[in-house]
């Protein structure tokens, strides 16, 4: 997540928007999100986007390095 996002989260809390904000419950982890976060795009809100995109890299990385170390073997 960007760093400007999590500032903007931060900000909310402080300045109390996000105890008036609606909330909805993700599907995988069940967790009660905010709807709406002023200047933070929706898809960031939701835990599992990030993970798949985490992952997704994760994976990106590990076929590098399989693919690198199998080029050194031959």
């Amino acid at each position: 997540m960007k760093l400007e996002y999590t500032r903007r989260i931060i900000d909310a809390i402080h300045d109390g928007s996000l105890l008036e904000a609606e909330y909805e419950l993700t599907p995988i982890f069940n967790l009660a999100v905010p709807t709406k976060v002023k200047s933070v795009p929706t898809e960031v809100l939701h835990p599992e986007n990030l993970v798949s995109k985490v992952l997704t890299f994760f994976v990106k990385s590990i076929t590098m390095q399989l693919d690198v170390d199998l080029h050194c073997m031959l």
